[in-house]
C-alpha cells in the first residue's frame, strides 16, 4: 500500500517520528527492518554544522539500510537554518552516503536549553521567522517537514499551521501537549 505523504512517495504510511537522544541510527535502522516506509534523525543543530563541530557532524550519518531518512534540524533563525543545512547536505554527499530525503525543522523542542537560544518550540511564538525557515530550505529542492506543537488555543495553531504552509511547508507534524506541557 504506497502513499504520498508529505512530498515523499513511501511504501506505507507508518513513520518513526523524531525523537532527540532517542532516533540514532541503530533504532532508524531496527524500525527500517520492521517496515517502517521513513525515519528522523535526532534534533541536529546549525549551529554546531556551521561552526564544524564533530560530535554533530557524526549525528548525520546515515545506514544504507535505513528506510527514507528526514534530516531534523535545529536553529533560531533561517540565515544558520540554510547554512547548517548546506553543511549537512555537503557532508552527506562527500561521505557517498544515503542522500536525505528531506529536510526538518523542529519547531516544537520544550527543552529551555534550546528554546532559551531562540529555537525549538520558542518559535512558535515567531510566526514570520518560522514561515523565512521554511523558504530558506525550499531552495534545497527536498520536501520540507516542519514538527510544531499545539499552541494554547486551536485558533493558533490552525493560523500557525497555514503559515508554514504557505511558507512552502510539505508536512507539518503536529505534537498533540503545549510546549508549556512538555
Amino acid at each position: 500500500m504506497s502513499c504520498v505523504i508529505g512530498g515523499l512517495s513511501l511504501a506505507n504510511p507508518l513513520c518513526l517520528a523524531p525523537m532527540a537522544g532517542v532516533t540514532n541510527a541503530p533504532l532508524r535502522e531496527f524500525f527500517s527492518r520492521l517496515d517502517v516506509a521513513l525515519t528522523h534523525t535526532e534534533m541536529v543543530s546549525c549551529a554546531g554544522l556551521v561552526r564544524g563541530n564533530v560530535k554533530t557532524s557524526a549525528m548525520l550519518r546515515v545506514s544504507p539500510r535505513e528506510a527514507p531518512l528526514i534530516l531534523q534540524l535545529f536553529s533560531p533563525d533561517a540565515e544558520t537554518l540554510a547554512r547548517g543545512a548546506e553543511a549537512a547536505l555537503t557532508l552527506n554527499r562527500q561521505d557517498g552516503a544515503v542522500p536525505f530525503a528531506g529536510l526538518g525543522i523542529n519547531m516544537a523542542c520544550p527543552m529551555p536549553k534550546v528554546t532559551k537560544r531562540g529555537a525549538g518550540a520558542a518559535l512558535l511564538k515567531c510566526p514570520a521567522e518560522a514561515a523565512a525557515m521554511v523558504q530558506a530550505l525550499k531552495k534545497f529542492f527536498l520536501p520540507v517537514w516542519v514538527k510544531i506543537r499545539r499552541l494554547e488555543d486551536l485558533d493558533g495553531t490552525l493560523r500557525f499551521i497555514e503559515t508554514l504552509a504557505a511558507a512552502g511547508a510539505d508536512n507539518v507534524c503536529l505534537h498533540g501537549r503545549t510546549a508549556a506541557q512538555r
